[in-house]
């Protein structure tokens, strides 16, 4: 795990290095094989971005206006308020009650829709991505081995010890169809 602390070990120091040099290998592969594959028009087309869309129909009437003024674009993204209280992984369902068809009408005009998930999760017990992460102790912790407690969008949250490959594996996961629900094939994902 990762721990904020004023003075680290040369135990500590060690560790950490040997984690750093291993998660640079990691990404100059990543970035060597992303490197070798094709681009998809929708990561280097038009984007249509704003701090947020208050709700489905705002997403249609803009995507409408776009087509109405010949405005190209390819990606739609959504800030963190399409969420069910700004708990990464959820739809807020009162406003974005249908988000798979959102996605699909998208996608029929060739466009995708990325939503704004970041690596802080908030400290709410009834958010299953941040009571799994507390009870396999994921997160980074403070000088006195808790929970490092942060503040960002979501108000009181915790950053997750992405250095921990199995952490990342974990992370991963959660942007599968079966975990993230409402997401679809045309969703993409994007940090702040």
């Amino acid at each position: 795990m990762a721990v904020l602390a004023a003075t680290p070990t040369q135990q500590q120091n060690e560790t950490a290095f040997s984690r750093s040099a291993a998660v640079k290998k990691e990404l100059a592969a990543a970035a060597l094989e992303a490197r070798l594959q094709p681009r998809q028009r929708s990561e280097t087309g038009e984007m249509g971005c704003r701090w947020n869309y208050r709700d489905e129909e705002d997403v249609y009437n803009v995507d409408t206006k776009f087509d109405e003024h010949d405005i190209p674009y390819d990606v739609l993204w959504l800030d963190i308020e399409h969420t069910d209280g700004k708990k990464y992984f959820t739809w807020d369902r009162v406003l974005f009650p249908n988000p798979e068809e959102m996605q699909k009408k998208l996608a029929a005009k060739g466009r995708h829709m990325v939503t704004i998930v970041d690596p802080h999760i908030k400290r709410d017990e009834s958010h299953f991505i941040h009571k799994e992460a507390s009870e396999k102790g994921y997160y980074v912790k403070d000088a006195t081995g808790k929970d490092y407690d942060g503040w960002c969008w979501p108000g009181s949250l915790s950053y997750l010890d992405t250095v921990n490959p199995e952490i990342r594996s974990w992370w991963a996961e959660k942007f599968s169809y079966k975990n993230y629900v409402g997401s679809t094939p045309s969703l993409y994902y994007g940090m702040t």
